[in-house]
């Protein structure tokens, strides 16, 4: 999953036809000689990578960075994929999520192990109290921000469509939390019906079903 998931979900939000490919090996797909860190095609040398086939005079293009995918995928998507939100202020609003789903991953990556970071305190991780304090206060603080946002909609949604950009960005994130943490929502009611229809929408659970285009997104963060 990691910055996978969020570009998988929009891209199958977008009605576009799109093929994916999951990192399952990172020696062989990844790593060595002949992976593809070595081939240069990611521009900063990290994945997610979406490749655009050249089409008419516009030439073949190698997107890196999550954020600079999904808002591509946004830009060429179908008009009812409500990617872009309606108007300028759902714009802003969609961009606003994203920017928040970004702070969320960065403080997970310090604050939490991964699948291949498994200890605390080591490789820039935190100690295990202060990953402990950081789920019960900042990551607190910050759903009970989204969930007072999400509040103060006219919908049940930050969005009339609930599909724009930052939306899915932003479940994504929160749904790798709630894998470590289940009850990470529970004290967030508004903000976790949204997450409950989100994740039922179904292109979302198309994605993390695994029978989407890039097939299973294994977990990145997790308890060890």
């Amino acid at each position: 999953m990691a910055k996978g998931l969020a570009p998988a979900i929009v891209a199958e939000m977008s009605g576009r036809a799109w093929t994916g490919t999951a990192v399952t090996d990172v020696a062989t797909q990844w790593a060595g000689e002949t992976g593809l860190k070595a081939s240069g095609k990611c521009p900063f040398g990290q994945l997610p990578l979406l490749e655009v086939p050249a089409r008419g005079k516009m030439p073949a293009q190698n997107i890196g960075q999550s954020v600079a995918i999904c808002n591509y995928i946004a830009r060429i998507a179908k008009r009812k994929s409500g990617l872009e939100g309606d108007g300028s202020q759902e714009y802003a609003v969609s961009q606003m999520l994203m920017a928040e789903g970004e702070d969320l991953y960065n403080a997970l990556q310090k604050n939490q192990t991964t699948a291949f970071v498994k200890e605390y305190g080591k490789d820039g991780k935190v100690t295990k109290e202060e990953s402990k304090k950081w789920w019960t206060e900042a990551a607190k603080n910050q759903i009970a921000m989204l969930d007072k946002l999400v509040s103060s909609t006219e919908g049940s949604a930050f969005t009339k469509g609930g599909t724009s950009t930052g939306e899915l960005y932003l479940f994504a994130m929160l749904h790798q939390m709630k894998l470590v943490k289940g009850d990470i929502l529970d004290d967030a009611k508004a903000l976790l019906a949204w997450y409950d229809a989100t994740k039922a929408n179904a292109s979302v659970a198309k994605v993390l079903s695994g029978e989407s285009a890039i097939g299973e997104l294994k977990q990145y963060f997790m308890e060890h």
